[in-house]
């Protein structure tokens, strides 16, 4: 009888959250057919907002009317570009690239690079609302059994809380990047991991509070590697303690996508659904179960625009299939034509809107000698000859070493000799590799085994100070090598 009647208040809190992204879900629907009118208001909305900033200011804000007077206006923005202008709101100034009041700073990083600040206001939060709470709905209405079970989310687990120049850094938990309802809920229906718990404390905390869990049914995390490290220090784990999780959620595109055996390992009963494109900046796209979980443009919560590889600039209904492109995104956090440096490919479309797949990063290249080798180009090289191969590496990176790139991978039964020259002939498709192996600039691309490679990868960034959400193991890092790891630790 207690069973029931818990099962029954899950329910009654999940229905209420549900409820409550229903809205955004029959808006998206809605709007499908004006998607190209939608987005035109929704940029015109937040250059009428800001005309009165420092950076609307600069940039004429007021003799914009147009997407084609917006594009004029303004030049394709960098980080570096936006700095200057939140280093002005690290020192409290307000009216620098939002008229809306900046109410905390959200840091992020990637596996290179100094950390960045990210500005948000009430106004980027439902901007990110507007596609979490689309996709929660379509979960929900397609796997109703979740509604009678708890869940887990995790981001990135927050070592304490900072402040700079009274503006609060990073959101206490992660629940607050979602709407009212489900912060009022979230104490009956989500397993909750304490706040201000190092790295180590964070992962004992969370494996002790889902081992403890009997009615714990969905998992959002962002690798799947993080399972990995959450169980890392067991020697076998009890399955039946994790029947009743029938749903995760995590990355699975480019390199995470061989990742996913974790999940199968862990969670042999759960549907695996790879996230959709979403990072501290923006929510460019979220997956959809009625096109088998593919992702789809968010195209309700920012404006967007695509650089293809000549240079030249797309909206969302100019995109063709097959092709690859960098988004490039504007919002009502203050980032205007910025280079998110993700490359998607599109897959298809879905009533007129662009069904993406995340393949790499634009500024992650390999150029020592001027190869120009893009993270995305051999994460797609990568994955054809696994594919050809049929080889399915428990982990994998590609890593400079003075002369060379070297292949590492931990896989069983591996001719890595015969693959490290299948792979060159495939990375060799790149006119400036090739030359440069031609030149002798280069020597060809070697295959090395490793052990471990997933924590060594994760152990070696949470020594450089990024936190565990900050990591994402990607196909091609020559840090990793230039860092001193490889040849010198375990690897």
């Amino acid at each position: 009888m207690e069973k029931r009647s818990n099962s029954l208040q899950l329910g009654f809190y999940n229905g209420l959250w549900m409820l409550s992204c229903l809205p955004a879900w029959l808006s998206f629907y809605i709007g499908l057919p004006f998607c190209l009118f939608l987005q035109r208001r929704r940029l015109l909305k937040i250059v009428r907002s800001n005309e009165q900033t420092e950076f609307g200011r600069k940039y004429n804000f007021k003799s914009i009317r147009s997407v084609a007077d917006f594009q004029k206006n303004i030049p394709i923005q960098d980080y570096k570009d936006v700095r200057p202008f939140v280093e002005k709101i690290l020192t409290g100034e307000q009216g620098i690239l939002t008229d809306e009041k900046v109410i905390l700073l959200e840091p992020t990083s990637g596996s290179t690079g100094a950390i960045k600040y990210i500005p948000y206001t009430q106004a980027l939060k439902k901007e990110f609302q507007k596609g979490i709470e689309a996709w929660l709905f379509d979960v929900y209405i397609h796997n109703p059994w979740l509604l009678f079970g708890k869940s887990f989310w995790s981001i990135t687990p927050r070592e304490k809380a900072e402040h700079i120049a009274q503006l609060k850094v990073g959101f206490e938990q992660d629940i607050q990047y979602l709407g009212s309802t489900a912060q009022y809920v979230a104490k009956h229906i989500m397993v909750s991991v304490p706040d201000g718990l190092t790295t180590e404390e964070y992962l004992e905390q969370a494996y002790l509070m889902l081992k403890s869990e009997p009615s714990l049914s969905l998992i959002s995390i962002w690798s799947p590697t993080f399972l990995d490290c959450l169980f890392r220090n067991l020697d076998c784990l009890p399955q039946q303690q994790w029947s009743k999780v029938r749903f995760v959620s995590a990355w699975g595109d480019a390199s995470s996508r061989q990742y996913e055996f974790i999940i199968k390992k862990y969670f042999p009963r759960a549907k695996f659904q790879r996230k959709g494109l979403l990072s501290t900046e923006c929510m460019i796209s979220f997956p959809l179960e009625r096109i088998q979980n593919k992702s789809v443009l968010s195209y309700q919560s920012h404006f967007f625009e695509f650089l293809d590889k000549e240079g030249n600039i797309h909206l969302a209904h100019q995109l063709q299939k097959g092709g690859t492109y960098t988004v490039i995104v504007t919002t009502s956090g203050g980032l205007y034509r910025y280079n998110t440096h993700d490359d998607v490919q599109v897959n298809g479309f879905y009533h007129g809107l662009p069904v993406l797949e995340f393949i790499g990063r634009s500024n992650n290249t390999g150029d020592f000698f001027g190869e120009k080798l893009s993270e995305s180009f051999v994460s797609m090289s990568c994955q054809q000859i696994f594919e050809q191969e049929r080889i399915a590496p428990v982990f994998f990176v590609v890593i400079f070493d003075k002369t060379h790139y070297v292949l590492l991978m931990e896989a069983d039964s591996i001719d890595h000799v015969s693959l490290a020259d299948k792979l060159n002939l495939i990375l060799e498709k790149n006119y400036h590799y090739k030359n440069c192996i031609r030149l002798g600039q280069l020597k060809p691309l070697t295959c090395q085994p490793v052990t471990g490679g997933i924590q060594q990868y994760t152990e070696f960034y949470l020594r450089k100070g990024l936190k565990l959400g900050d990591i994402k193991i990607k196909a091609l890092d020559t840090q990793f090598n230039m860092e001193g790891l490889y040849g010198q630790n375990r690897i």
